[in-house]
């Protein structure tokens, strides 16, 4: 199950795979990491809510798929009424380069 990392500074958001379990082994491991909550969202997902300040992690939460879907779907469509292309109004896009398959050249 995917799981979402949600950054404080720059506010974004990662996506992830994996599992955060709810069981006390995994509690201890995130607890190692930074003092934690770990609670359960309204979908019934695990959530890990950092409680230091100084984490740059505002949450970690379960998600699946079709959340993420429906919520790239809304980004994308809040990007298009803003009247932005690929590339713009803060969305991370992969640039899609290539490196030139030429011979090589002289030098001289």
């Amino acid at each position: 199950m995917p799981i979402v990392i949600a950054l404080r500074d720059p506010q974004i958001n990662l996506i992830v795979e994996g599992e955060i379990k709810n069981d006390d082994a995994t509690a201890k491991e995130y607890d190692a990491l930074f003092p934690n909550l770990m609670v359960r969202d309204q979908e019934g997902n695990n959530m890990v809510i950092p409680l230091s300040m100084d984490c740059n992690i505002a949450f970690l939460k379960e998600a699946t798929q079709e959340q993420i879907d429906k919520r790239k779907k809304e980004a994308e469509e809040r990007r298009k009424a803003a009247g932005g292309g690929p590339g713009r109004g803060g969305v991370i896009t992969t640039p899609e380069y290539a490196f030139p398959q030429g011979g090589r050249r002289g030098r001289g």
